[in-house]
């Protein structure tokens, strides 16, 4: 759907430029490599955040022009063919770092995925949903979480280094505050798999 050496535009009016689509899936733009397309959306627009999914279009075949979001849509919405493998199910363009974002789960939707969307910053505060637990995570441009000196590639791992179980559902585990309430990382998965514009 999106091949190496794609020139994608930005979709917004008054910005020109463009970015060049490599073979492992990073973005050049200006001779800058970007490994996940938020990043370069940012480059380009001079802005904090961008929704890289929605921010890029590529060229569609008819003189237009479609956006990532759309042809990420497309290729989940495919009906169900041959047992895809991992690699199968990461989209065209990479949207974590060098080693690629942490594994997709059986929903289809990672954190970077909500960074893409805006729905998660870099930066942001995880604050645990269990009693008792006060210790917090930072959300990473990766998609990783950090914990003091701590990385994990994972919600889990996070989760089960701040609870002590062996066993622990992330995604349930870590909130946000939004609006002066917490919201679940669970619940802002399950919006981003409602929504038919997601991206």
């Amino acid at each position: 759907m999106l091949k190496p050496g794609t020139r994608l535009t930005p979709l917004r009016k008054g910005l020109t430029g463009t970015a060049l689509v490599l073979d492992d899936g990073d973005l050049d733009v200006d001779g800058t490599r970007y490994s996940a397309v938020s990043p370069a959306a940012q480059a380009l627009s001079r802005r904090q955040a961008e929704a890289g999914w929605a921010f890029w279009g590529a060229p569609s075949g008819h003189g237009g022009f479609v956006s990532l979001a759309d042809l990420r849509d497309r290729l989940r919405a495919k009906p169900p063919g041959p047992p895809m493998t991992a690699a199968d199910e990461r989209p065209a363009v990479a949207s974590g770092g060098a080693e690629g974002p942490p594994a997709q789960t059986r929903h289809g939707v990672t954190v970077t995925d909500l960074i893409e969307v805006g729905w998660l910053l870099p930066g942001q505060e995880l604050h645990p949903t269990r009693r008792g637990r006060s210790e917090r995570g930072v959300v990473l441009s990766s998609g990783e979480v950090q914990i003091g000196d701590r990385l994990f590639k994972s919600l889990s791992g996070a989760a089960k280094a701040v609870s002590g179980n062996s066993a622990e559902a992330g995604w349930g585990f870590w909130a946000i505050e939004s609006d002066g309430r917490r919201v679940t990382l669970a619940d802002l998965r399950a919006r981003l798999l409602r929504r038919p514009e997601a991206g």
